[in-house]
């Protein structure tokens, strides 16, 4: 009975993590959008709000990763995150415009150098998204503290991840075809943070009906301690950040290949940043399969990295022939509406 119990706990939380994912990156899709409008550039609003996503990811996933056990009520505490993040959504826009502001009699200040005042742009709009973006990355840990027990512990992280990038992917394009074009951008923050107070109330009451207000740190720590005796090689884990690295490059890049070819930068980051995270949420649930947990991972990164840069280079050559493939799709279009307006006259 207290299996099922878990189990449905389990399910609801996942739900709970995949809006969550969604909202994130609504926030995310409408903040570029925001600070496109105040810096002038499409390519260095994108740059700025991923490095502070990535960064606040990081940084809050290590601080969370390593006091996540001491929370008695990760469940509380989760849903204490989603409820900042929320608020602060709701605030992002008035608290961007205004730092933008700021910088503005700075302009006159340092001579018209227009190269120096977008650095300052950034570093000042990078600061102002730390705060909800470390609370995005915190989430994780300590909702896994709370949801995987030890004998499923590797499974469930996998799941939890996929669960969440895939709700991220839903997200993005719900923000960029949908929601910004319908509603704006303020009242874009506000669903978000709506629904990210959704998250928290779920969060809450899953807390109050929770088998048990241990944490499950106590379960997983054995695993865990047992899988810091055999420690990752410092090279695979340099591996890894560069592939965080190039894996963050490729988007920019990507995104200003396909803005001359789609005609709008926001449109083109929604395709690009969509296409990532299927890509990445559905690797991860791929990695929860038995098959692929008991594979070797230093043969698992090799092959994804190696696969990784040859559909890169692919993507080159690929994208000269989209506006070919776009023209005949219009073309296409137009033909068949052509066709069944003469029918419909007939």
């Amino acid at each position: 009975m207290s299996d099922t119990k878990n189990s449905h706990v389990f399910l609801l939380a996942g739900l709970l993590f995949l809006l969550s994912g969604a909202t994130s990156l609504v926030y995310e899709v409408a903040w570029v959008k925001l600070l496109t409008l105040h810096m002038g550039s499409a390519s260095w609003s994108i740059a700025t709000v991923l490095a502070s996503f990535m960064a606040g990811l990081g940084s809050g996933s290590a601080w969370a990763g390593r006091r996540a056990e001491r929370f008695r009520r990760p469940l509380l505490a989760y849903g204490l995150i989603e409820l900042g993040i929320a608020a602060f959504g709701a605030l992002s826009a008035p608290i961007l415009r205004y730092t933008s502001q700021l910088l503005d009699p700075l302009y006159g200040l340092i001579d018209g150098q227009f190269a120096l005042f977008l650095v300052m742009q950034f570093f000042v709009s990078f600061f102002s998204l730390a705060i909800p973006t470390f609370l995005m990355g915190a989430s994780l840990p300590i909702l896994i503290t709370a949801l995987a027990p030890q004998d499923t512990f590797r499974q469930r992280v996998a799941v939890l991840y996929g669960i969440n990038t895939l709700g991220a992917a839903l997200g993005t394009l719900a923000a960029g075809v949908f929601l910004l074009p319908a509603l704006g951008i303020v009242n874009t923050l506000y669903v978000a943070a709506g629904a990210g107070v959704v998250v928290a109330l779920g969060a809450f009451a899953l807390d109050r009906h929770s088998p048990s207000t241990q944490p499950a740190a106590v379960r997983v720590a054995p695993a865990v301690k047992a899988e810091r005796t055999v420690p990752l090689p410092h090279l695979l884990l340099w591996t890894i950040g560069l592939a965080g690295s190039l894996g963050v490059g490729y988007q920019i890049a990507w995104t200003r290949l396909l803005v001359p070819v789609v005609g709008s930068s926001v449109y083109a980051f929604t395709i690009i940043l969509t296409t990532v995270l299927l890509g990445i949420g559905v690797g991860a649930l791929l990695a929860a399969l038995p098959r692929s947990r008991d594979a070797s991972y230093h043969r698992v990164v090799g092959l994804a990295m190696g696969l990784g840069a040859c559909s890169s280079v692919a993507g080159l050559f690929a994208v000269n022939r989209l506006p070919d493939m776009f023209a005949a799709l219009a073309q296409w279009g137009a033909i068949r509406r052509g066709y069944f307006s003469c029918v419909r006259v007939c």
